[in-house]
C-alpha cells in the first residue's frame, strides 16, 4: 500500500510567512486565526487524507487495473 505524509510543517511555514504580510494583518476577519488553530486544522486534514482518502484512492486504482 502506498504511503502518504501530508506536508503539514511546510504548510505551517507558509502560513507563518503569510501572517508576516502587512495586508493580511490588517484584515479584521483573520485576527482570531492563530498558529495553533491552523496547526490543528492541518493535522486533522492530514489524518483524513492519510487514513480515508488514500485507501479509497488505492481501491479505486486497483479496480481500474
Amino acid at each position: 500500500m502506498p504511503n502518504y505524509t501530508a506536508p503539514v510543517e511546510d504548510m505551517l511555514f507558509l502560513f507563518e510567512k503569510l501572517r508576516d504580510n502587512k495586508n493580511y494583518n490588517e484584515l479584521e476577519k483573520y485576527n482570531e486565526v492563530s498558529s495553533d488553530l491552523v496547526k490543528d486544522i492541518l493535522e486533522e486534514a492530514a489524518k483524513i487524507n492519510q487514513n480515508l482518502i488514500l485507501p479509497l484512492a488505492v481501491v479505486i486504482a486497483l479496480d481500474i487495473v
